[in-house]
């Protein structure tokens, strides 16, 4: 039988009033902060404990927004692991990107408001050539109407 994990992503606001996410895996409390970010929320977290969010640089009408993916990595060797983020701001809302959710395959979910104000949604295909080199190579996704769905394959 196989046992399943019930990792939280979150975020919470500390006495100072920063918003800090946090990452509870296996029972352990992990913090999250962006370096340098003004706040950090964690929103979604995977079955590899891939957490995606957004963070904030800088303050009222100068703050910006940002979507993240961290990745938790140990050297080979090594005891303790590192938290590797990566910057995922979508080119056409710059400074307004929010990553929500990820998948088993690392592919991510999320919005950014382009210039006329609009909110759209966005799709991030993990394992693409654009995706390897640039956080940013967000695919846009229309709805069609009237098209059966695929059956999921269970597969990455």
């Amino acid at each position: 039988m196989s046992t399943i994990t019930r990792d939280i992503a979150g975020f919470a606001t500390t006495s100072d009033g920063t918003e800090e996410g946090f990452l509870i895996a296996n029972g352990a409390f992990n913090p999250i902060m962006y370096p340098g970010a003004s706040s950090t929320q964690a929103l979604g977290v995977n079955n590899s404990d891939e957490v995606v969010g957004v963070y904030t640089m800088g303050t009222g009408d100068n703050a910006q927004m940002f979507g993240f993916t961290l990745t938790n990595r140990r050297s080979p060797g090594a005891t303790n692991t590192t938290q590797v983020f990566q910057t995922v701001n979508d080119p056409n809302g710059q400074g307004t990107t929010t990553v929500n959710g990820v998948s088993s395959c690392g592919n991510i979910v999320g919005f950014y408001v382009d210039g006329a104000g609009n909110t759209n949604g966005m799709l991030g295909i993990a394992g693409t050539p654009a995706m390897a080199h640039d956080a940013a190579a967000i695919s846009h996704k229309k709805h069609k109407k009237h098209r059966k769905p695929k059956k999921p394959s269970g597969r990455c």
